[in-house]
């Protein structure tokens, strides 16, 4: 390829950069870099550890192995790692559980066979949020029945409620904004009636203590995890409530005639099917053993266990290892400085292994969470030099060529391979022509200094951007959004 005459030609060195970022989780300093290194060289390799040239991080060395045989010839290959750990300070419970939120709030959004995730997720939390509501509702009833006030003091909150509407109505009648007034004045006219019926009629009690834990836990996973969070709820409420009535019932439920159940079923139970004669939960209904609610201990104890469980699962698993990715990808502002931060860092580190002059070609190999900041640090360092990089019509061919490979989804498995192996060699070389490109140009004006792209591969491992959609959208929409921060 013909270069301008004007310039200096510099002889770029035979030598490849390895740029490695680890995932989430408590990584240790070269851990990832070294298990690439021994992923991709032979087991007889001589490796030399020795520190950074610039001497700007002696806690990271880099990995040296001189003459690895590629395809094109003997090569020396230097093996970096962009360690960015220590800049995520301990991310906080509430902050990992918030993130879970979000998520279920944007809705099934994985690729087709992987939303059985979500909604496992979605159910788990919602029964967490209900049995955290169910326990706190039987603190306070045992604080009230001290105080001889059991029913005025579960039935308080929505007396706040009901106050808060109410001047909502008011509100909104002055700004003649006659559909929410009444829509507000509907809702406190209901809680009003129920608050009437809650403490004065004590057979009332007996449904409030069956469905008033069940309807505050909706409430507060409305606000929390959205429609989506709230149609999860209820049906998890519907399934545990099925199972545990057939459970109470096979305990509780004697007049069946157990020496022949299936005749006693179509005689007096099946015939009358939903009819008034037909009770065969009468006892568990009188008894209030619904699911979830004040009277029914088998609730409560699934609800301490769920929550036991999700405190466990926290300590393990989703603080030390999702507290990156909620830190990372949740748009907090607490979380700002973070993101920031390990941004600044890996678009440093590239631009100094550009700068350094010792090689023609860069790979950067990332995994997890770690392939979301390669791709941040990439197009933000080429943000910054795209317009400095040489003028695109002096490779036109190759481009032209790169362009033309054809990916159809008709073409053979072979076909298809063969069409990647002649990308990949079309793209090596045009990072090849760059990198041999004169440094410094005369556009007859002034002398300008030509910046160089060196990344010819960017190789993921377990990269979440394969569910970017889920992690990177828009609540409530199916459109993308630009990465965090960007």
């Amino acid at each position: 390829m013909d270069f301008p005459a004007s310039g200096s030609h510099s002889t770029s060195p035979k030598r490849t950069a390895v740029l490695a970022v680890h995932g989430i989780g408590s990584q240790r300093a070269l851990e990832t870099v070294r298990g690439v290194a021994a992923a991709v060289l032979k087991k007889d390799t001589h490796i030399w550890v020795h520190p950074e040239k610039s001497g700007v991080d002696v806690d990271l060395s880099v990995l040296t192995a001189n003459g690895v045989d590629t395809t094109e010839g003997p090569r020396d290959v230097d093996f970096h790692e962009l360690y960015w750990a220590h800049l995520m300070s301990e991310t906080r419970a509430v902050a990992v559980l918030l993130w879970l939120f979000e998520l279920v709030r944007k809705g099934p959004l994985l690729r087709k066979g992987m939303n059985a995730i979500w909604w496992g997720i979605a159910a788990f939390l919602a029964t967490a949020v209900a049995s955290v509501t169910l326990i706190l509702l039987h603190g306070i009833q045992r604080f009230s029945e001290v105080l001889d006030e059991v029913s005025a003091l579960l039935l308080a909150p929505l007396f706040v409620i009901c106050t808060a509407i109410t001047y909502a109505a008011l509100a909104a009648t002055i700004q003649r904004a006659w559909r929410i007034a009444a829509l507000a004045l509907l809702s406190s006219a209901l809680l009003i009636a129920f608050l009437h019926f809650g403490l004065n009629y004590g057979s009332f009690n007996h449904y409030t203590d069956m469905f008033f834990p069940p309807l505050i836990a909706a409430l507060i996973i409305l606000v929390a995890m959205g429609r989506r969070g709230l149609l999860v709820w209820s049906v998890v409420y519907v399934i545990i409530n099925i199972s545990l009535m057939v459970v109470q019932n096979a305990r509780y439920q004697v007049n069946w005639d157990r020496s022949n159940i299936i005749a006693d079923i179509l005689k007096n139970h099946w015939i009358p099917f939903f009819t008034p004669a037909w009770q065969p939960f009468e006892v568990i209904w009188h008894q209030g053993w619904i699911a979830w609610s004040m009277t029914e201990h088998w609730s409560t104890t699934i609800a301490c266990w769920t929550v036991v469980l999700y405190f466990g699962l926290n300590a393990v698993f989703l603080q030390s290892y999702l507290g990156d990715a909620a830190r990372y990808f949740r748009n907090s502002p607490g979380n700002v400085a973070v993101r920031r931060e390990i941004r600044k860092q890996a678009v440093s580190t590239l631009a100094s292994l550009h700068e350094s002059g010792q090689y023609d070609r860069i790979i950067v190999v990332a995994h997890s969470l770690g392939s979301v900041i390669a791709y941040d640090m990439l197009r933000t360092y080429f943000s910054r030099i795209c317009n400095d990089l040489p003028n695109p019509g002096d490779f036109a061919d190759t481009i032209k060529q790169l362009d033309g490979v054809p990916f159809d989804d008709s073409l053979t498995p072979d076909a298809l391979q063969a069409n990647r192996d002649r990308f990949r060699d079309l793209s090596r070389s045009l990072v090849e022509s760059i990198a041999r490109y004169p440094s410094v140009l005369d556009d007859g004006k002034r002398k300008r200094r030509v910046a160089k792209w060196l990344v010819t591969d960017f190789v993921t491992l377990g990269s979440p951007l394969t569910h970017a959609i889920c992690a990177m959208a828009t609540p409530g929409t199916n459109s993308m959004r630009i990465l965090p921060g960007a």
